[in-house]
């Protein structure tokens, strides 16, 4: 196992969920957040087109990406639900009677999965990488299709980029990229601040007042809501530091594993902080880092390269969100060790000895993992009929 990335869509908003993936992505057609609908936490994506119509996430397919699919309508006729159908490509596509078939190229069917149901969430495997006799596609950590495929180019897309003429209704969560291979189910969540653990020299609340204890509740927002430093109203959408004291701390104690849905019985497999940070001038920005101070200790590094490259400023000056904020994320961490029960701390550090302004307007640690084996019928591949004695 070698995961690269993940994105549970708990932020609800493109910018700060993209983070997680390495070539962003974008929402198109009728795809769009949901919270009718969830495999893990309280968000999804969910894609309905009509008859002809399109709804799909662009950006998060790699070689192996594991996602949750949920199926609400089945199509009348075959839909393209993953990849794409050019030749060099693979795909998936739902037929209408629940099966899933691995295609290569334009129309060459490599094999085809048992029937899904509908009103399930299945974890779905999706190889885009040549290999000879592997497994290609699987639910629920079971192989759907093994097979042999030669592929030129991997098509970023889910859901139905292409105009088939039926309606269908499907939700997408937890999208987990690996580098190595096609992995059992995952879980993705995402921890947010809940109280203030330390407001070191500078730090204060989004109009300049000092924290008093409420820092956490201008950084817990999904989605972010930053709006222009020093905004009447904005000390529960940001918060701040303009004093000339370098290598200040903001600590967050985040979300419990446990309270975020994690069993002492799983397994936590990656973690990384991710924090959305803004300036109202470049000039002298000042730098910063991100990391996470316990639970597990992962150390700051500089923040992302937008608008000036490890520095609160994101290009432009931070207005409504996401006008002028850059999201950026710590090291991903593989395999810490943890306390399921006992939250971790988030750390954003001013660097700069400056009384340039820096503002932080949403901090969260997405964390993926191994859940123990739930208490349903696992997808299996279709057996041969008994022969009568």
């Amino acid at each position: 196992m070698a995961i690269t990335a993940a994105c549970g869509f708990e932020w609800q908003e493109l910018n700060a969920d993209a983070v997680g993936l390495t070539n962003g992505f974008s929402l198109n057609g009728t795809a769009a957040y949901s919270t009718a609908q969830s495999r893990t936490g309280t968000a999804s994506i969910r894609i309905n087109p009509g008859s002809g119509g399109t709804g799909y996430i662009a950006g998060p397919l790699d070689t192996y990406t594991m996602f949750g699919l949920y199926i609400a309508t089945l199509p009348s006729v075959q839909r393209l639900i993953a990849g794409g159908n050019s030749a060099g490509n693979v795909s998936l596509r739902l037929n209408s009677d629940g099966t899933i078939g691995y295609y290569s190229g334009v129309s060459t069917l490599v094999g085809t999965s048992s029937a899904l149901s509908t009103g399930v969430w299945y974890w779905v495997g999706f190889r885009q990488v040549t290999g000879t006799s592997v497994d290609l596609f699987t639910i629920d950590g079971v192989a759907a299709v093994n097979g042999t495929v030669t592929v030129s180019g991997v098509i970023t897309g889910l859901g139905c980029s292409l105009t088939e003429l039926s309606a269908i209704d499907l939700y997408f969560d937890d999208i987990v990229w690996d580098s190595a291979g096609l992995l059992s189910s995952k879980k993705v969540g995402l921890l947010v601040p809940t109280a203030d653990s330390a407001g070191g020299t500078g730090w204060v609340l989004g109009t300049g007042t000092a924290l008093g204890g409420n820092g956490w509740i201008a950084e817990d927002n999904k989605p972010p809501v930053g709006v222009a430093d020093l905004t009447a109203g904005s000390d529960t959408k940001q918060i701040r530091n303009a004093t000339a004291s370098a290598n200040s701390n903001y600590d967050a104690t985040m979300t419990t594993y446990t309270a975020a849905g994690i069993n002492a019985s799983d397994t936590v497999d990656a973690v990384f902080p991710v924090v959305a940070t803004a300036a109202p001038v470049s000039t002298n920005a000042k730098q910063g880092t991100v990391g996470v101070s316990s639970n597990p200790v992962i150390t700051n590094i500089a923040l992302g390269v937008g608008g000036t490259s490890g520095a609160f400023w994101a290009g432009s000056a931070g207005g409504t969100y996401p006008t002028g904020w850059k999201i950026s994320k710590g090291t991903l961490t593989l395999a810490p060790s943890v306390t399921i029960g006992t939250a971790p701390v988030m750390r954003i550090t001013q660097v700069t000895s400056s009384t340039r302004i820096a503002v932080v307007c949403a901090m969260g640690i997405v964390v993926v993992w191994t859940p123990v084996v739930v208490a349903r019928v696992p997808y299996s591949t279709p057996y041969p009929q008994l022969l009568a004695h």
